[in-house]
């Protein structure tokens, strides 16, 4: 869809791009003579996911491997914590997964 600058309002987030298959929208504001650009993708779904398996996960811990987070690609290549892992920080992954603000993305209660 070629952007058109007539129909933007200056100041107004305007939608530009939806794309179903990954929830992705992605919207265009005008700001004088600069372009902003940003894109939100919807992950209930995947946070729902999540919900359902820490419910019905085993609290315990016996065993010797446990899926214990779900994190969607976007958010996990583009952070930190994907930096982390792509260089084996392994107590930063850890820590972030126990952090309270992490805990959607978690499939299993308890500390890692």
């Amino acid at each position: 869809m070629p952007l058109n600058p007539d129909e933007l309002v200056e100041g107004q987030w305007q939608l530009f791009n939806f794309d179903a298959a990954t929830h992705t929208a992605t919207y265009v504001m005008v700001d004088g003579d600069q372009y902003h650009v940003k894109t939100e993708r919807d992950v209930d779904g995947v946070l729902e996911v999540n919900k359902q398996c820490r419910s019905a996960n085993d609290p315990g811990w016996k065993g010797d491997v446990h899926l214990v987070a779900a994190v969607p690609d976007h958010l996990f290549y583009d952070s930190a914590v994907g930096e982390a892992a792509a260089v084996h920080d392994h107590k930063f992954v850890l820590n972030w997964l126990n952090d309270g603000d992490n805990h959607a993305f978690r499939l299993k209660e308890g500390v890692l």
